[in-house]
């Protein structure tokens, strides 16, 4: 595997200021309807656009920079609505700039609001149609003063040789109001050249399809602003940045890749927050495109050697298709059946000799879950994650064959799930635990490998820790709370508590702003800092183990950190050597990782094929939670209370009271809409 493909040339000192992903308070609102892909740039650093619009078509991946309206010498300045009023002209600045999510008949949309004089300027921005490729900008200038004012009006669009240029003239009486609409559109010119064209709209109206399909999605209120935002922001977001075939870039401006894993993971942030026919979409497209048919997943938008193949993407896709069946029902069956021998493959391949190794009964090669490989110093081994993703999408790969009718096949992934797990856990020699916790990765030979031994470090990075640390320390690492986060091993054990011990050292390694680094940072091919995603791995597995200072602390960072106010957070956080390595982009996993933070860990709402399982597991300071969501083809109306008394715990299931099983609530699958209070 060649290190190259690591470096890039991107450099964010050539060109507008607008260039760069993440200067200094500058955040990105993101909207979209699966046709066109919209950023609502927020900037108040100084250098760059304050209010301004990227758009993107949602197919097609590219550097921040490649934005079909990005203008060379002047970023997306030219987007701003510039208000003259009296001759004097205005456009947005950080003094009255104010800018936040809203919603409009359960559409979201980004409002924001600056002053030109006396005139109050107010734009909104929203997707007001589910099938064309289009963004509605309502502009409302309110006059303020007591005088009447002349306005001119006027916004531009970079259309990749020229720029088009909107203007209106109008006169304001004092204390009136008036409203203008802008479409954004994309169009084909050229036969494969997207452009965008912005013309004046009498509609400010949202399409009745376009309410239908955000009324179906999750509906979630804890009572506390904060978390609500937090829930809000990535139900809205995670479907914004995916095109309706299913595509989704890993890091948007920065990888320009697509992997399994995060789309497999996205798959089920998009079932829990109610998107389940782009959840079907994601799925569709990855068995279709991104898997061989011997059962080989893309990563990075490629395939690899068996020595360098991600393994526990395998389990992801696996799990990420039981989830379907589970929350979609036949649907999401009929999608099993429709793709049943690719998913053998699936299942089959991480089982083949090459990798199965039959003394150990464990899964090797030589790449580990963070994509560090030989020449980052990983040696041939065995990886924890590799272990337990394969496991866990095994066991339920064995429902699946079940279903279908193949017993062998039920039989065999159910013994291997079962004997990997037994291996990982208990194996004398082998055991994937160390002085009683986790570890990240075994040698071929049994021996704990502590240290990424780089053969040369002269071709990495200057000034990064793997070049210049003498010691490159490979544990902790934030996917070892994985196996407890699924409660893939009992929350409670010991093996749980030293763990979370031994992980907890990765909160402010080598910084003091918060968050979890995704593993030691002295083996970082890249630059030490928080990881939001890494965050949300180590905080799932708080919230099983009911840690929950330590949860609240990581949900507290999480709406402080630049990006909070918008909900779109970066990669990570902290300097970094561009080039050779990317921009920091925005990763969708992470708002992924908040779905179903809040749906399966705090409300517990967890279905399963064959019955509906709630366990609620609330923070200390929640008294009452309310949720909607979608299950098959009916609506759950969910409320949570806390009950005075532990003998007023129950269930009222559409008015029927049934009680709880240590703090369970286990239900047929619904038939019609239903209604559920539970006190707890």
């Amino acid at each position: 595997m060649d290190i190259k493909e690591h470096f890039y040339s991107d450099d964010p000192r050539i060109g507008h200021p607008d260039v760069r992903t993440n200067p200094p308070e500058c955040i990105y609102y993101f909207l979209g309807n699966g046709e066109i892909e919209a950023a609502i740039q927020v900037n108040r650093s100084g250098a760059g656009t304050p209010l301004g619009i990227l758009f993107m078509p949602p197919e097609k991946f590219g550097k921040k920079r490649d934005a079909l309206n990005f203008h060379p010498d002047h970023g997306v300045a030219n987007t701003q609505i510039h208000v003259a009023v009296n001759g004097r002209e205005y456009s947005p600045d950080s003094a009255t700039l104010q800018v936040r999510w809203a919603s409009k008949e359960m559409v979201p949309l980004v409002a924001a609001e600056w002053q030109a004089e006396k005139i109050c300027v107010r734009e909104e921005f929203f997707c007001p149609t589910r099938h064309w490729p289009l963004l509605r900008r309502v502009v409302t200038l309110q006059n303020q003063d007591q005088v009447e004012c002349d306005i001119l009006l006027s916004t531009a669009i970079w259309q990749g040789e020229s720029e088009a240029a909107n203007r209106q003239v109008l006169k304001l009486a004092a204390g009136d109001a008036a409203t203008i609409v802008f479409d954004y559109s994309l169009f084909t010119r050229d036969f494969d050249r997207r452009l965008v064209e912005v013309t004046f709209s009498n509609d400010a109206q949202i399409s009745a399809e376009t309410q239908k399909y955000w009324q179906r999605a999750t509906q979630f209120d804890c009572g506390d602003p904060a978390l609500n935002h937090l829930f809000a922001a990535s139900s809205v977001q995670l479907p914004a940045v995916i095109a309706s075939s299913g595509a989704m870039d890993g890091s948007i401006w920065q990888y320009n890749l697509e992997w399994v894993r995060d789309q497999a993971m996205a798959v089920v942030g998009l079932l829990s927050a109610g998107h389940h026919e782009l959840a079907y979409a994601m799925l569709d497209r990855i068995l279709r495109q991104f898997v061989t048919d011997q059962g080989d997943t893309v990563d990075s938008g490629r395939l690899r050697e068996p020595a360098e193949v991600e393994l526990d993407q395998n389990g992801a896709l696996l799990y990420a298709l039981w989830s379907c069946w589970a929350w979609c029902g036949d649907v999401g069956f009929g999608l099993i059946r429709k793709h049943w021998k690719k998913i053998v493959a699936v299942a089959e391949f991480p089982l083949q000799n090459i990798f199965w190794d039959q003394e150990s009964r464990l899964l090797k090669n030589t790449r580990e879950y963070w994509e560090r490989h030989a020449v980052y110093g990983i040696r041939e081994g065995y990886e924890l994650a590799y272990q337990f993703f394969v496991a866990l999408g095994l066991k339920k790969a064995a429902k699946m064959a079940k279903k279908i009718g193949e017993k062998k096949l039920a039989r065999r992934w159910r013994d291997a799930a079962a004997t990997i797990r037994q291996a990982m856990l208990a194996h004398p020699r082998f055991a994937m635990i160390d002085e009683g916790h986790f570890i990240k990765r075994r040698l071929a030979s049994g021996d704990v490998q502590r240290t990424a031994d780089v053969p040369d470090r002269s071709i990495l990075p200057d000034g990064t820790p793997l070049k210049t640390e003498p010691l490159c320390y490979l544990d902790p690492d934030a996917s070892a709370a994985l196996p407890i986060a699924f409660e893939f091993v009992d929350p409670h054990s010991e093996l749980a508590k030293q763990t979370l011990a031994h992980l907890e050292t990765l909160w402010n390694q080598s910084w003091n702003i918060g968050g979890y680094s995704r593993y030691h940072v002295a083996s970082e091919p890249d630059s030490p800092g928080p990881w939001p995603f890494a965050t949300m791995f180590v905080t799932r597995a708080y919230h099983e183990v009911g840690d929950y200072e330590k949860v609240s602390r990581a949900l507290q960072w999480l709406s402080q950190i630049q990006g909070a106010a918008a909900g779109s957070w970066f990669e990570f956080y902290g300097p970094r050597p561009v080039p050779p390595c990317p921009q920091v982009g925005i990763i969708p996993w992470t708002w992924a990782e908040l779905i179903i933070f809040f749906i399966h860990h705090l409300l517990g709402v967890r279905p399963k094929v064959d019955h509906l399982l709630i366990r609620p597991r609330l923070l200390p300071e929640l008294k009452n939670v309310k949720a909607n969501f979608r299950l098959h083809r009916h609506r759950v109306d969910l409320e949570i209370r806390r009950a005075a008394h532990a003998d007023e715990r129950h269930a009222l299931v559409n008015g029927q009271r049934k009680s709880l099983q240590d703090g369970r609530l286990i239900t047929p699958l619904p038939e019609s809409d239903l209604k559920i209070i539970m006190m707890i």
